[in-house]
């Protein structure tokens, strides 16, 4: 079987359903976080509708909580995907299924590549958060060297951003002489 290169318009949907749904996620746990201790009573009470079934904002969070956790050791998926990886929430999943339905491929290769975008920008999100000169740092730091070719050929990261990515990446490498 043959991959043809995705045409104009499905870069440009890949590329704003990417980020969409980072923002969507980050805008979850902003507002979780705002919220507090003193609303969290009020916040399980309110479900939202995940797919086909009705999720508190708690249990929303909680899962993504756990897919970032999950998220600092996978690693990425080739081929089409059976079910939902352990590094992507149930919510995320939703809203990937959501944006790869719609663009025209029926093999499934749009759905592995926000799945994988989503995994490098998670990975990314770890990375920033980590202290420096830390073994989790470095192991992340190759992680993502690894996946930023794939990355730039998705069209999900320019190439210019991708150089000055791996700069700093192997710059965290080369600390402390590992």
């Amino acid at each position: 079987m043959t991959l043809t290169q995705p045409g104009p318009n499905i870069k440009k949907i890949i590329k704003w359903a990417a980020p969409l749904l980072i923002a969507a996620v980050f805008a979850l746990a902003l507002a979780w976080r705002l919220g507090g201790d003193e609303h969290s009573d009020a916040q399980s009470d309110s479900l939202i509708q995940v797919g086909d079934k009705a999720m508190s904002q708690a249990r929303i969070l909680k899962n993504l909580e756990a897919s970032a956790e999950a998220a600092v050791a996978a690693g990425p998926v080739t081929g089409t995907l059976a079910g939902r990886p352990d590094f992507v929430s149930e919510f995320e999943w939703q809203v990937l299924q959501n944006a790869a339905a719609q663009l025209p491929n029926e093999s499934g290769r749009e759905l592995t590549t926000l799945v994988n975008k989503l995994l490098f920008a998670k990975k990314k999100e770890a990375w920033l958060a980590s202290a420096v000169d830390t073994a989790l740092r470095k192991d992340l730091a190759r992680q993502m060297l690894e996946m930023i070719p794939a990355q730039v050929q998705s069209g999900a990261i320019h190439p210019v951003a991708a150089g000055n990515l791996e700069r700093e990446l192997q710059a965290d490498l080369a600390v402390g002489g590992h």
